[in-house]
């Protein structure tokens, strides 16, 4: 009995292992949907045959490596998590019922709140950041190279000077984990792909991105600075950097970096939207966001109260979302309702960020979601669509069910 028992504990460790492994493999398909899995599916398109089959490329990879992952989230994921589900699917079919002039935008966005973006929650339950860092540094890391390849090599410069905003979005984790990794290795090596993911941010022209990585990077550095031992190499460090910040924001030698680095970009053929913005003045607006913000507040004005419904704001500006988290909110669920749900979205991550605060590497691997996601939020996304919204809203709902210990040098996690 005692060997029948302990070969069913193998088998169990075994299959335990097998699932563990498909969940990275999953986590490694999520992370680079959008930076590398695309030429795979370009590899598939020029191959005989299977080109016919080449859309369901990404699906099937993506379908497999979670049904094989399955057995290691099922031990992850409690209960009440499967009831946000449900609430979830409860709230948006309700929402179809009772406000029927929002129908048609939640029926036309269906599959993208609830077989998309809100699954994502589930493997934000499952993530834990020790098993996976080396896995989405390499996955950044590819991700980068190859869309830099992709926007200097492949693209016409006429398509080089489009606005690329939903492909800057979709390579910015990518840049901020680099940014993140650099930062804890220290290596030169590894800054030199961070200057080439920044010059990629700037190439695409997309200013939120650009504002992501300047906010995460000054969080780095002034986490990096006050905290834990103030030695003498960090006070010169936080003196150079306050200098160096001086010497760009107030002087002209920002206008005349600007200038040049617009020339550059324009003689490379890659975008010089940034820094043509900056020269004219124009860095903060944005005729057709301005237009639409101002259709938002007149219905807030309007529906202060109770507001119009999940994705009433597409009906008042006639089928744009707010690209504001906080108007957006107002504008659906009105003004006490909408500032309560902004409330907890901002409180789960602050929460986390205060448990975690005695361990560097999961402070700023926090910090990077944030940052990834709620700056995104405030400029240039819909929260009820934006898969990383509930990544990192599952995430961070994990990591408060620990507290993180130091003893003697060493971490312990001890489950509250």
């Amino acid at each position: 009995m005692n060997n029948i028992a302990k070969d069913n504990i193998a088998m169990e460790s075994k299959e335990h292992l097998s699932s563990k492994f498909a969940f990275r493999v999953l986590l490694a398909l999520v992370w680079t949907r959008y930076t590398v899995l695309p030429y795979i599916r370009a590899v598939v398109l020029r191959l005989p045959i299977v080109s016919y089959f080449a859309d369901w490329v990404i699906p099937i990879l993506i379908t497999g490596a979670l049904i094989l992952a399955l057995p290691y989230m099922c031990k992850k994921i409690r209960n009440y998590d499967i009831l946000f589900y449900i609430g979830c699917v409860l709230f948006v079919v309700l929402s179809c019922v009772l406000y029927p002039k929002n129908a048609p935008y939640i029926f036309g966005d269906a599959w993208r709140i609830l077989g998309m973006a809100v699954p994502f929650y589930f493997l934000g339950i499952c993530y834990d950041h020790e098993t996976h860092k080396n896995d989405l540094f390499w996955c950044s890391l590819i991700g980068v190279l190859s869309m830099g390849a992709y926007l200097f090599l492949v693209l016409s410069q006429r398509e080089l000077n489009d606005d690329r905003m939903n492909a800057a979005y979709n390579v910015l984790p990518s840049i901020l984990y680099l940014i993140y990794w650099a930062c804890e290795k220290k290596k030169i090596r590894y800054w030199l792909f961070v200057v080439f993911g920044v010059i990629l941010a700037f190439a695409y022209g997309t200013r939120g991105v650009v504002v992501s990585i300047a906010v995460y990077g000054a969080l780095l550095l002034i986490h990096n600075m006050f905290v834990g031992v103030f030695g003498t190499t960090k006070i010169i460090v936080a003196v150079l950097a306050i200098v160096l910040i001086c010497l760009v924001v107030f002087t002209p030698l920002v206008t005349t970096v600007a200038t040049y680095m617009s020339t550059l970009f324009q003689q490379i053929g890659v975008s010089s939207r940034i820094f043509d913005f900056f020269l004219e003045g124009e860095l903060t607006t944005s005729v057709g966001r301005d237009n639409i913000r101002e259709q938002i507040l007149i219905s807030i004005r309007k529906n202060w109260i109770l507001g119009t419904g999940l994705m009433g704001d597409r009906v008042v500006t006639g089928g744009s979302y707010a690209h504001n988290l906080f108007l957006e909110l107002w504008c659906q669920f009105g003004v006490i309702f909408g500032s309560l749900m902004a409330v907890c979205f901002i409180l789960i991550p602050l929460k986390t960020l205060y448990r975690v605060r005695n361990n560097k590497s999961a402070f700023v691997i926090v910090l990077l979601f944030v940052c990834m996601v709620f700056i995104k939020l405030m400029m240039s996304s819909s929260y009820i669509v934006d898969s990383d919204f509930f990544f990192v809203m599952g995430f961070c709902i994990s990591s408060s069910k620990y507290t993180v210990l130091q003893d003697s040098g060493e971490k312990m996690v001890v489950e509250k």
